[in-house]
């Protein structure tokens, strides 16, 4: 299942068996490729050109241009949902200059060292949870000034592992 926020407004997608279901309920339609970015979309009877204008596919935002009137979307995949279910998406760097373990875990790799600038989205520790690798990054730019865990440490929620 995919959630898609667009227009103040969320929506359940996915697809089985050949249909399309939004919220719960089956979407009979059918899609025409007419070029790299662009659809022919045919719904009870009613036909939408669809242009694909813009993809940031870091922030899994999309633009999109449906019969001339543009659109923006941000798609969540189900990995996304699932992150978001465990509130693994609220890692953040604190103002305080403390990174923050999200949920108890395994260090599997530290990316930097005293001393490192980091710039906003660096990736700073591979923290290993439930079997998944959950990289954790830099909210913000700065400098490191301690790191507090070693590769193969256990650590807890919300144990502080680096400071700036």
């Amino acid at each position: 299942m995919y959630k898609v926020v667009g227009n103040k407004k969320e929506y359940n997608i996915f697809y089985q068996d050949d249909k399309l279901v939004i919220d719960g309920h089956v979407i009979t339609i059918d899609i025409q490729k007419l070029g790299l970015h662009r659809w022919l979309v045919r719904k009870d009877n009613k036909c939408f050109t669809v242009d694909l204008v813009e993809v940031d596919k870091d922030q899994r935002l999309y633009s999109l241009l449906v019969n001339g009137n543009k659109y923006e979307l941000k798609v969540k995949d189900p990995l996304e949902l699932v992150i978001d279910q465990l509130g693994m998406n609220n890692v953040i760097i604190e103002k305080t200059g403390k990174l923050n373990a999200p949920m108890p875990g395994l260090v599997l790799e530290i990316m930097v060292k005293p001393g490192d600038i980091i710039k906003k989205g660096d990736s700073l520790i591979i923290l290993e949870a439930m079997k998944m690798e959950n990289i954790l990054k830099a909210d913000h730019d700065g400098i490191i000034s301690e790191i507090l865990v070693a590769k193969g440490d256990s650590v807890e929620k919300n144990q502080v592992l680096i400071r700036f």
